[in-house]
């Protein structure tokens, strides 16, 4: 070993004890080294992995970096069953647990980013972002009266389950992406809508939208419609479809349609839409009036069929507390664990 890259290998050893010390001291230090054979670079020891504060608590990402910094405001899992702040870009790290309360959860903020779910088992929940985007993280909303989740930018409820057993069920944005998500109301209407500030797309790929006993499933937007190998089941209401303007695509395929009609049908709207794909069970239709014409053969499963077949079942209201595995196993879905 030459001298210089003898003292290359004491300075980079230096250095790393420089490092080690300094994690345990609870900063952050960065060392620089320059060597004529080695070159130039540096060692940046981290002062701490955790990103969240420090405890079990949500706060406000203010400078909106994706992490807790020192001086940011935090919040207990009460300060959240009623939060009304609209500058907020509230985080809700998984350390958290289950935001669960025996009354009604009403958070506003300006953005919200959840790693945990939200829980009441006799009132509502209601999530809005009013100044940007709305992120469930594939968790669940689920709530004994509404279940509403909303944003003025994108909502993004994918792998999450948002439940409302007594009353309605939505997803509301500029822009909704619900993939592989559960939306159900029990006893109510379900409603996914991306009309926020102009609107946009929405997307419900491989997701269960379901008005068990209730009302009509209604699915809105001003982009194109995906709602490929979906199961869509309102059995005792009606399944519409509104893009807004002419010019959209209507993507259905492998989508199961199940409605209170005998031939399952989605009924779509305005005159101009255009249907991609065959449903695998029920079929689409432009409403009479506004697009006219019969259900495209092309746009109908071969064989169509129900879900649940002819025979619906007879209501049966859930008792409170709300037992939610129970409700999950009627459904048919599974319930995603924080």
């Amino acid at each position: 070993m030459t001298p210089s890259r003898f003292w290359a290998f004491v300075l980079v050893i230096g250095v790393a004890l420089v490092a080690a010390a300094t994690l345990a001291g609870g900063a952050t230090t960065q060392a620089a080294f320059v060597d004529d054979e080695l070159g130039d670079g540096s060692v940046t020891a981290a002062a701490s992995f955790d990103r969240g504060p420090p405890g079990p608590r949500a706060y406000d990402d203010a400078n909106g970096n994706g992490q807790w910094d020192q001086g940011e405001t935090t919040y207990t899992e009460s300060d959240l069953y009623s939060f009304d702040d609209s500058s907020a870009n509230l985080v809700v790290p998984s350390d958290v647990g289950t935001v669960n309360n025996s009354g009604s959860i009403d958070i506003t903020a300006g953005s919200l980013t959840a790693e945990t779910s939200f829980q009441s088992d006799s009132g509502s929940v209601s999530l809005s972002a009013t100044d940007g985007d709305a992120d469930l993280g594939g968790q669940n909303v689920l709530a004994a009266g509404r279940a509403d989740v909303s944003a003025t930018g994108t909502a993004t409820v994918d792998g999450a389950a948002v439940i409302g057993v007594f009353g309605d069920s939505s997803v509301t944005g500029k822009s909704v992406s619900a993939r592989n998500a559960n939306v159900v109301s029990y006893f109510g209407t379900t409603t996914l809508s991306a009309r926020e500030r102009g609107g946009g797309p929405l997307d419900a790929t491989n997701a269960t939208l379901q008005s068990r006993y209730g009302g009509d499933i209604v699915l809105e937007s001003s982009g194109d419609m995906r709602l490929e190998n979906a199961e869509i089941q309102a059995p005792y209401g009606d399944i519409t479809a509104d893009l807004q303007r002419g010019g959209r695509t209507l993507f259905v395929d492998g989508a199961s349609i199940d409605d209170a009609d005998a031939d399952n049908t989605l009924v779509y709207t305005p005159r101009g839409t255009t249907v991609d794909g065959t449903p695998a069970a029920g079929s689409v239709s432009a409403r009479s009036g506004r697009g006219g014409g019969r259900p495209n053969t092309t746009n109908q499963a071969g064989t169509p069929g129900s879900t649940w077949g002819s025979d619906r079942p007879s209501p049966e209201r859930p008792e409170r507390p709300i037992n939610w595995e129970a409700i999950a196993g009627e459904l048919g879905i599974s319930l995603s664990s924080d």
